[in-house]
């Protein structure tokens, strides 16, 4: 009878391990030993831990291999590096040969000749009724890739229509380029498009000719080259949040020495991952806002609101494209409810999203030649240090070049969230037996105490 016992509990203990594993996603790939997976942000949806130390990795017969989960590398990229130019302003009404003839500045051309001769430029004098800007290129002697103009700020801002057209004598013009250029500030919080995309050469062109075809000529106070050199930078992971309008359109924040709280345009959102987003924004689409922006996050629904950002966002069209305020930093938050405040009038015309980014991931593991590989999410949450040293100790410092592929999701697995509520039962019913076992083998125990006595 004893043994009938202990050997049903054993069975039941066999089949309720500790440890489950819900495979998630998988790959059949089967010609390289060295595998990495780009892991986007619906993961988060199903891992329970944040740092992603929950997933594992398993062959066709359920055997766990050696992982790890990395930022993706850094990619190599082009950063604008600014370099000065000079430049003279050119009054209306003067033929090339007179240009700068108030004795400061002077251009003269003797044939096939042209030189430049400057002394002291007065801004002032020179920019009353400028025409345009003339750019001496003769002593670039890198390519470039465009131009930057700055120009004091003005409230509320600046639309400014302008072109470039590029010389060698002065007097042949070729059309260049045709860019809108934004300056808006309000409060502190600037939105700029201050530059003209060109691809030039340094023996392409002599000179650039800089006008405002509107008339609405600001007075320069620096043009700029747009050298590009390589850096790097790291890929992100962007996925987008759909709100809902909230029931109190009234701001969380009190007016300062009052009790009020102001009127406002709000909307909830809910997050169905935990991924440590690193950055949000917010997309307004193709409406002009330039106005008061409040972010606020919780993790439950039940907690106070947590104020993340206030300030003013923008959103404003650039010639043919729409351009927004960078996005806000948020260092790595899980938050699931947030909350946004933007301007009341605006309640009725659009609809925000939420842009979460976040530094791209990517899962390394090694193949045993026996597919499919599936991307399991275990019960128990492993040290990520530790799961990365195995890998490392079996790499060694060998120089590994890794096989990127690609996971599909395995059909009619569900996230967490989307399971009905409720108990456990197996996880109950183990424990259950394993307290029961303890009880039995503890009663033996004194029994066979009490019989040695």
């Amino acid at each position: 009878m004893k043994n009938m016992f202990f050997g049903a509990l054993a069975s039941l203990c066999v089949a309720l391990p500790s440890a489950a594993q819900t495979p998630v996603f998988e790959t059949t790939e089967n010609r390289a030993v060295y595998l990495q997976a780009p892991l986007a942000h619906v993961i988060y949806r199903y891992a329970r831990d944040s740092q992603l130390h929950d997933l594992v990795v398993l062959d066709a017969n359920g055997n766990e291999l050696p992982s790890r989960v990395i930022d993706a590398p850094a990619v190599k990229s082009e950063n604008a590096e600014l370099v000065s130019l000079s430049f003279f302003a050119v009054p209306a009404g003067t033929k090339p040969q007179s240009w700068f003839s108030d004795g400061k500045a002077r251009v003269e051309i003797d044939g096939g000749t042209v030189s430049v001769t400057v002394d002291e430029l007065d801004s002032k004098a020179a920019r009353e009724g400028t025409a345009f800007y003339l750019v001496d290129l003769r002593n670039l002697e890198v390519t470039i890739d465009g131009i930057s103009l700055d120009w004091p700020t003005a409230e509320p801002g600046q639309y400014l229509q302008v072109s470039v057209e590029g010389s060698d004598d002065l007097q042949h013009w070729q059309n260049l380029a045709l860019e809108t250029l934004v300056q808006l500030s309000r409060e502190g919080e600037m939105l700029l498009h201050r530059e003209i995309p060109l691809s030039l050469r340094p023996d392409q062109f002599d000179y650039l000719r800089i006008r405002f075809p509107k008339g609405e000529s600001p007075e320069l106070s620096g043009i700029s080259a747009l050298r590009a050199p390589v850096v790097e930078y790291l890929p992100l992971d962007r996925w987008q949040v759909e709100g809902k309008l909230a029931e109190a359109q009234s701001s969380v924040v009190e007016r300062a020495m009052t009790a009020e709280r102001d009127p406002v345009a709000a909307w909830h959102y809910q997050r169905e991952e935990n991924a440590p987003a690193r950055a949000v924004s917010i997309d307004l689409g193709e409406i002009p806002y330039g106005d008061r922006l409040r972010i606020y996050s919780r993790d439950d629904d039940s907690f106070e609101w947590r104020l993340l950002h206030s300030g003013i966002w923008f959103n404003a069209r650039v010639g043919d494209e729409w351009q927004r305020s960078e996005a806000i930093s948020t260092y790595p938050n899980t938050d699931r409810f947030w909350r946004v405040e933007l301007a009341q009038a605006i309640a009725a015309k659009t609809k925000p999203v939420l842009v979460f980014e976040q530094p791209r991931q990517l899962l390394q593991f090694i193949a045993n030649n026996n597919p499919p590989y599936r991307i399991a999410v275990a019960d128990t949450v492993r040290s990520g240090k530790a799961a990365g040293q195995v890998l490392s100790q079996l790499i060694g410092d060998d120089s590994v070049e890794w096989q990127s592929v690609d996971l599909s999701l395995i059909e009619g697995v569900r996230p967490p969230a989307a399971k009905a509520a409720g108990l456990n039962w197996s996880a109950w019913l183990f424990w259950a037996l394993l307290v029961l076992a303890v009880l039995v083998l503890i009663a033996f125990a004194v029994r066979l105490y009490r019989q040695m006595k």
